[in-house]
């Protein structure tokens, strides 16, 4: 799921990342939490998963309150560190280590793919080989 937060006054998401993403529809929101967003939420829902591993930006707004709501409502957030920014490192250091203590799971972009990918010698393992060396 790909949410742009107020995309009018702030600009799509960045051309790097939308042609590595194909194509998608991003869910338009205004709040700060993309649990604010029912359609977020509605979208999520159908995903059936427990676990939500997050990206974005800013860390310290956005992507914490994110993952706290998403800790109310029952559900694992798994946040990407090297996937997260803020415009002051120090903003998105406290924001990694609140959302730390309050249970959401921090872990590397080469640990997550590895972690998805489950075993060696697929076509998956053999191209995420190639993107982390």
């Amino acid at each position: 799921l790909v949410t742009e937060q107020y995309s009018k006054g702030l600009g799509p998401t960045i051309e790097s990342v939308r042609n590595t993403l194909g194509d998608f529809k991003p869910i338009e929101k205004m709040s700060f939490s993309c649990c604010g967003e029912s359609s977020f939420l509605h979208a999520l829902e159908k995903l059936n998963k427990k676990n939500v591993i997050l990206c974005g930006v800013e860390s310290h707004v956005c992507v914490l309150q994110t993952a706290l709501d998403l800790c109310e409502r029952g559900f694992q957030p798994v946040l990407i560190a090297a996937c997260v920014s803020s415009r002051k490192l120090q903003d998105k250091t406290q924001a990694v280590e609140r959302m730390r203590q309050t249970g959401v799971i921090i872990s590397t972009s080469e640990s997550i793919l590895f972690e998805l990918c489950q075993v060696a010698g697929t076509e998956q393992f053999k191209a995420i080989s190639k993107l982390v060396r």
